[in-house]
């Protein structure tokens, strides 16, 4: 049996669960669990390997299958900070509701007391009760002061309060002008922090990662980490796409962090070897002729479908469909709890309206702006009736912003940190489902996701995806110009008339072509190229 390992250096604030890199991470791992002559080993930061563990067991991967390498338990202060951005989001989500409790909890205990004060008959009893009663407003007074002067300084003008936050902002500005001078050019403290938190994760995790001897290769999903190539045993780094380079402006935005990244990226090209790509175009046109690797270095593995039926598919009913379809209605209503941005705090009691479905995170490179542009014409020029749908973050100011703006906060619906089968039922109960992305490193999963529950797909017309699929006809009904507003809604307005005939096209492509390559496929690729590299070196060192 050969032991593997796979690297991963993802920061503190990396979300796995319900991301696109979640899901081939744990198709990835579960095709290597499917081996009987394959043993895994993940070097992982210590923060990393319960939000793994909740992904693994999602999708029926058992702890003891895997090993991990690195530190075990996570550095006090990313607990503390952990805990207080709890704190902040439950005290968000449920509206103060543990202040109402309290306030709820004085205002009993005074009635009990004043119940005991006005009928009592016993002086000492009474007496007693009143130096209780003092005692108790005695230690209460200073939350007493703090809660007048909120009251009092709410009921200041606007521009007075606005003048005071100002203010009070400028004086801890100066407190910490020190800390932020120190700090380099154009970085947070946060982001201060958690990098040198992740510098000494990485640290540990290569030290004993060295050690394993026993690991025959090892393979990082992403080129983002210098740090994978100071691993003595033979490597394979993951090139997904560099959407950094191809959209510098609306990347620059993000200021000397998506710099820093690029910069990251081209140290670990520049000292790596090998390297793996999900299609051609990327290795031709990124790995190959934008940072100059040799063709004999860089190997092309394509997805596998990402198939989501196995999250909702109900058995052993007169009507399957039927069972299948309350479940999902159960889990979408589920889902809409967690709404954020200008669609949080809205009540849906019926889940059988129409909707439109974009799975995705909010990066330029995801085009979603264009797509609600499309969504708002067909919406209130068209009349189509749907809501839209989508997994990003609506929190963010530009989403939110954008929402507002263009008056969409009842039809446009943020839900972010959905599970696996709650995304199984979006897509299943979705009219359509709908991908305007730029730019990606393989064909986009929403594909073969929507299909694999019942639901057509349009998508924007890009290299990766012609890669795909080839076929005239279906590339004329399910692709659309992602850079044009009126193709994306043109072609969803013909889609929603004519879904059956879509849905039967696509999903003849699916069960004839697409399924036909597994995960399984995947990885036996993967382990070939690993064998090779490590042969190769094994061959140099001798």
């Amino acid at each position: 049996m050969k032991t593997y390992g796979i690297f991963l250096a993802y920061s503190p604030t990396v979300t796995l669960q319900g991301e696109g890199l979640g899901r081939y991470l744990a198709a990835f791992v579960k095709g290597v669990m499917n081996r009987d002559d394959l043993k895994l080993v993940i070097a992982t930061p210590s923060w990393l390997r319960k939000p793994l563990g909740e992904l693994f067991r999602e999708h029926g991967i058992p702890d003891a299958a895997i090993e991990y390498v690195g530190p075990e338990t996570q550095p006090l202060l990313l607990t503390l900070y952990q805990w207080a951005t709890k704190v902040r989001r439950v005290a968000q989500r449920r509206r103060l509701r543990w202040a109402e409790g309290i306030v709820w909890a004085i205002r009993t205990h005074a009635r009990w007391l004043g119940y005991r004060i006005v009928g009592s008959r016993n002086p000492v009893f009474f007496a007693l009760t009143v130096l209780y009663v003092a005692v108790l407003l005695l230690l209460a007074l200073p939350f007493i002061l703090v809660g007048v002067a909120a009251h009092l300084a709410l009921r200041l003008p606007r521009a007075t309060r606005s003048l005071i936050h100002r203010r009070i902002i400028l004086q801890l500005r100066r407190l910490t002008e020190p800390v932020r001078r120190r700090l380099p050019k154009g970085m947070g403290l946060q982001r201060f922090v958690f990098t040198r938190m992740l510098e000494r994760e990485v640290e540990v995790m290569v030290e004993k990662a060295n050690k394993a001897s026993s690991v025959t290769a090892w393979y990082s999903p992403t080129a983002l980490w210098p740090s994978f190539n100071r691993l003595r045993s033979p490597k394979l780094a993951c090139f997904p796409d560099l959407v950094l380079a191809e959209f510098p402006v609306a990347f620059g935005k993000e200021g000397p962090a998506a710099t820093l990244r690029m910069d990251e990226i081209r140290e670990t090209v520049e000292k790596g070897q090998y390297f793996v790509t999900y299609s051609e175009h990327i290795k031709r046109s990124v790995v190959m002729k934008a940072l100059g690797v040799p063709s004999i270095n860089v190997d092309v593995v394509r997805h596998a479908p990402s198939s989501l039926d196995s999250r909702i598919g109900v058995k052993g009913f007169d009507d399957n469909e039927g069972a299948t379809r309350s479940l999902c209605r159960a889990l979408v209503r589920e889902s809409l709890s967690k709404a954020t941005g200008p669609s949080r705090g809205l009540r849906f009691d019926d889940v059988r309206f129409e909707f439109l479905f974009y799975a995705s995170q909010f990066r330029p490179s995801k085009n979603v702006f264009t797509l609600i542009r499309a969504y708002e014409f067909l919406l209130r020029k068209r009349y189509i009736g749907h809501k839209l749908i989508l997994t990003v973050n609506g929190d963010i100011p530009e989403v939110a912003q954008f929402i507002h703006a263009h008056k969409l906060e009842r039809d446009v619906l943020c839900l972010h940190g959905v599970s696996e089968a709650q995304l199984a039922a979006l897509y299943k109960l979705a009219d359509l489902a709908v991908n305007p992305s730029l730019s990606e490193g393989g064909m986009p999963f929403t594909f073969t996701e929507a299909l694999s529950v019942g639901t057509p797909v349009v998508m924007g017309d890009i290299e990766v995806t012609n890669e795909i699929i080839t076929d005239p006809e279906l590339r004329r009904v399910s692709l659309f110009d992602p850079y044009d507003w009126r193709s994306v809604a043109d072609r969803i307005e013909w889609a929603l008339a004519n879904k059956k005939a879509l849905y039967a096209l696509q999903r003849e492509f699916y069960d004839n072509v697409l399924s036909t390559r597994t995960w399984d496929d995947v990885v036996s690729e993967h382990i070939a190229i690993l064998d090779r590299i490590a042969k190769h070196q094994q061959a140099a060192r001798t």
